[in-house]
């Protein structure tokens, strides 16, 4: 599990973009403590309905 400061210092590193330029967003998820889960459902469920 990671802790604050880690997801922090992930956070800024630079991963959001494919080669090709798109957007891809990173989220921290836990399936142990649910963290990040909520978003997760709400990520996937604006790109479904955007597309």
């Amino acid at each position: 599990m990671l802790d604050e400061e880690l997801m922090k210092a992930l956070k800024e590193f630079p991963k959001d973009k494919m080669s090709d330029g798109a957007k891809v967003p990173v989220l921290f998820i836990s399936s142990v403590s649910g963290f990040g889960i909520q978003q997760l459902k709400d990520v996937i469920w604006e790109t479904i309905n955007t597309n």
